[in-house]
């Protein structure tokens, strides 16, 4: 294996984390504050990893629950798997179903909860996530299949 002299791994790998990171800050930035309880915020995560189900994912590769007991921010890996299903939701015809503007509250993050549940219990939503997206071939690696890099992928195809 040849390397090239004077570029580490680090440097290498260096514009994609920076690219992580801006991402991060931006869903940092739109992520909802407020006083948010456990049991609320877990509804919702037990409604987005059954979305995440029905596109492949198990184990590991879903989403975790919420340990604490309040939280005060939406982290902002769950705000850009939400941000990805809204997105998802808008190319399956539901604009702005997904929508985390205004979120301050338990209530506000029910009706969040509710709404993903709707997408998950949709049969035709998951013949929409689990089609091609036209003009692609079916060149997926099974591998890369349950990853949160393959999920990335199927929601950027669709946008």
């Amino acid at each position: 294996m040849r390397s090239t002299p004077g570029i580490t791994i680090v440097e290498f790998t260096k514009p994609a984390k920076d690219y992580e990171d801006e991402m991060d800050t931006a869903f940092t930035e739109e992520a909802p504050k407020g006083k948010f309880s456990k049991a609320v915020l877990n509804e919702l995560v037990t409604a987005y990893r059954d979305v995440q189900r029905l596109m492949g994912f198990e184990g590991e590769d879903l989403y975790p629950m919420f340990e604490q007991p309040t939280v005060t921010e939406f982290p902002p890996e769950f705000v850009r798997g939400l941000a990805m299903l809204a997105k998802a939701a808008e190319d399956y015809g539901k604009p702005g179903m997904i929508d985390l503007t205004g979120i301050k509250d338990n209530a506000g993050v029910a009706t969040l909860a509710a709404k993903v549940r709707a997408l998950a219990d949709d049969p035709e939503f998951e013949k929409f996530l689990t089609s091609e997206p036209e003009g692609e071939g079916g060149e997926e690696q099974a591998e890369d299949e349950n990853s949160e890099e393959a999920m990335d992928k199927m929601f950027m195809a669709r946008s």
